[in-house]
């Protein structure tokens, strides 16, 4: 509470706030504590997990017989090598890996929302005078 607006010896009235001090009134919050309003909120999460995965494929195109007939160090590093003309043939025999990566973004939002309340409280006491008669005859 605003101590301009509201103090102990200055409460508002329920008229009051339900009007001027109520969301969207002319002294919008400055009272809220002692008119029971609660303010609105809202609160967005968002998660955004990637994910790669790299996996060494080590796989002979040709047979693994043929690799082991073929492959020796100047064939895998001239023919075989990755970036030549038979980059795959002979991978396992010649120690290759054919590099894949696989990548995977996932994202989610979480949106949590608070909606304004307003209470008033009116509290109303009565009295009840109750008199009694009591009449004895002897």
């Amino acid at each position: 509470d605003n101590p301009l607006y509201c103090s102990a010896s200055s409460q508002p009235t329920a008229t009051q706030c339900s009007t001027v001090y109520a969301p969207g009134g002319q002294f919008e919050g400055k009272c809220d504590r002692s008119c029971h309003i609660c303010t609105a909120t809202t609160v967005t999460t968002t998660t955004v997990t990637t994910t790669s995965t790299t996996t060494c494929w080590r796989e002979n195109r040709l047979s693994n017989q043929q690799c082991a007939d073929l492959a020796n160090p100047q064939r895998c590093s001239n023919l075989f090598c990755p970036t030549c003309d038979q980059a795959g043939a002979c991978d396992r025999a010649c120690g290759y890996c054919t590099y894949t990566t696989a990548t995977t973004t996932t994202t989610s939002s979480t949106t949590i929302s608070t909606t304004t309340v307003t209470s008033t409280t009116v509290t109303l006491t009565s009295t009840t005078d109750t008199s009694s008669t009591t009449t004895s005859t002897t």
